[in-house]
């Protein structure tokens, strides 16, 4: 079962939204950084169905629903120990967004992003100190 974050500007009203639930991939399948001291499958967070209003698009609201996204998790992985955190691009727009996130190509499929809780901090850290 998914967790659903909604962000509204009304009950009526949706901005935005995600689903966080668990999942795991095969060393062979994830990332080299990934892979070091994981165990078989990998433990991982899967951020599911990400998306922003059209109307409300461009204006920080992603990379800010991205940042709760990943604190949700990174709490979790202080219980469960989560390694990473995986997704699957629906289009090229979201890949380049998820990219500029931290996430990286898995190298199995063209759309199925995976980074360390790490490596996303980080960009995130990056992309709001205004360093693009």
């Amino acid at each position: 079962d998914a967790k659903v974050i909604v962000l509204a500007k009304s009950d009526l009203e949706v901005i935005g939204y995600y689903t966080v639930s668990s999942a795991s991939v095969s060393r062979k399948a994830a990332t080299r950084k990934l892979k070091r001291n994981s165990p078989e499958p990998v433990p991982m967070a899967l951020i599911g169905r990400f998306a922003i209003d059209d109307r409300y698009q461009k204006r920080g609201i992603g990379k800010a629903l991205m940042k709760d996204a990943i604190l949700r998790i990174a709490q979790a992985s202080e219980q469960i120990g989560i390694k990473g955190v995986l997704l699957h691009a629906i289009d090229d727009d979201a890949k380049a967004f998820y990219a500029r996130c931290g996430f990286r190509p898995s190298g199995v499929e063209d759309n199925l992003l995976m980074a360390t809780l790490k490596e996303i901090a980080a960009e995130l850290a990056r992309l709001s100190s205004g360093s693009e």
